[in-house]
């Protein structure tokens, strides 16, 4: 664990007025993990919301959280949209869900199987949905695609629910969210032709890149850094920022080196965000 996360994690309070400074303008901000903020049109979507200390379903063991919150609960701007990739602990987190404010004006767009948590603690419209289905909120398109993945929470419920990677739109930019995934010859470029036809394409790709050592367990399940960068060129992302990084300890690679090996790949198109960070998303997409 590097001592030194100057260069990796931003000050609450930094953070907090960087978020601030972007109000109205369409940002992106990541949180940590898999958990960004993406604000487009004036619709505030929230990604696998993670904010707890451990990915776990217990508060005293499990992955600890290895680096402080950039951005909390408090400071995020009131929800819109909270989108669910699958049900393990590190991307659907029972505790976040129920600190979230205004959970009754909140539309979840969650794969099928995962609706209880969200009904059962009030908020407002809930989607289960399928591979390629398609959910619009408002001005707001968001269109489930596959992953290659699995899901549980206990080991009594192995692929009781369905996995997930998104795409979703407003206003001409469109964002591509692979939640966990591995792999494939054709799922990803299938989608890429989805999203050409549906979105004009692809802006923006979160790609997941971490938590792949040891590669023989890991395989098929999570992409390594370089894999992410090809599924990112295959699903036709301009830019990609990486996630499922450096921030929760799930496995053994060393902690930078998802995000070395990741720039190495991808080069002029990857673009690496700090914990707590927030960017324009501007038409040209040259920052």
């Amino acid at each position: 664990m590097p001592k030194d996360l100057s260069g990796h994690v931003i000050d609450n309070a930094v953070a907090s007025q960087l978020l601030n400074s972007f109000d109205d303008r369409d940002s992106i901000s990541w949180v940590g993990h898999s958990t960004f903020l993406v604000r487009l049109g004036g619709v505030n979507i929230l990604t696998d919301p993670v904010f707890s200390q451990r990915v776990s379903p217990f508060s005293f063991l499990g992955p600890r959280r290895k680096v402080s919150l950039g951005l909390e609960i408090s400071d995020l701007p009131s929800i819109d949209v909270v989108i669910v990739s699958h049900a393990h602990y590190d991307h659907l987190d029972t505790k976040t869900l129920d600190l979230l404010p205004n959970k009754s004006g909140i539309t979840v767009i969650v794969p099928l199987g995962l609706g209880k948590y969200f009904t059962k603690r009030d908020y407002g419209k809930v989607y289960e949905v399928d591979w390629y289905d398609n959910v619009q909120v408002g001005e707001l398109s968001v269109t489930a695609y596959p992953a290659i993945h699995w899901s549980n929470r206990t080991p009594f419920d192995v692929n009781k629910s369905l996995w997930m990677s998104y795409g979703f739109s407003l206003g001409g930019v469109s964002i591509f969210h692979t939640g966990d995934t591995g792999v494939h010859n054709q799922v990803f470029k299938d989608i890429g032709s989805h999203m050409l036809k549906k979105y004009g394409g692809c802006d923006i790709g979160l790609m997941s890149i971490g938590a792949y050592d040891p590669r023989e367990f890991m395989r098929g399940a999570h992409m390594d850094p370089e894999e992410g960068f090809e599924v990112g060129k295959q699903v036709g992302c301009k830019k990609m920022i990486p996630m499922h990084w450096g921030t929760f300890k799930l496995s053994f690679e060393p902690f930078y080196e998802p995000r070395d090996r990741f720039v190495s790949a991808a080069g002029s198109m990857a673009r690496v965000l700090k914990i707590g960070e927030t960017i324009p998303i501007s038409k040209s997409f040259d920052y």
